[in-house]
């Protein structure tokens, strides 16, 4: 993929983002035509990325491709393939519709 970067975000000492931190080099290692870009919250340029959707702590990720709509996923993944599926995958953003449009429906119908 041509111009695409992989976004990390972590907090030192956070439990949740020392579970990530392996799995995250494990795919960057296995992933060599994405950019891979880790950023830790004592860094300076945190503040530009805090402002991204969904964010609303550590550990946030995040996948942009020119000409594509980003892809965000908040907090930890259990594992690698969990994380890949999510942020790099097609499904899981349709899954994710469709769960909402049902529950939606489900929510007006007792109105």
């Amino acid at each position: 993929m041509k111009g695409a970067n992989a976004l990390y975000l972590y907090m030192d000492g956070c439990p949740h983002c020392e579970k990530m931190n392996p799995i995250w080099d494990d795919i960057a290692n296995s992933m060599q035509d994405i950019k891979f870009t880790k950023i830790e919250s004592k860094d300076s340029k945190i503040n530009q990325y805090k402002k991204l959707p969904g964010f609303d702590g550590f550990p946030f990720f995040a996948f942009f491709v020119p000409g594509k709509k980003p892809r965000y996923v908040a907090g930890s993944r259990p594992d690698k393939a969990t994380l890949v599926k999510e942020l790099f995958g097609t499904q899981g953003g349709r899954r994710t519709r469709h769960r909402t449009r049902r529950l939606t429906r489900r929510w007006r119908s007792k109105l």
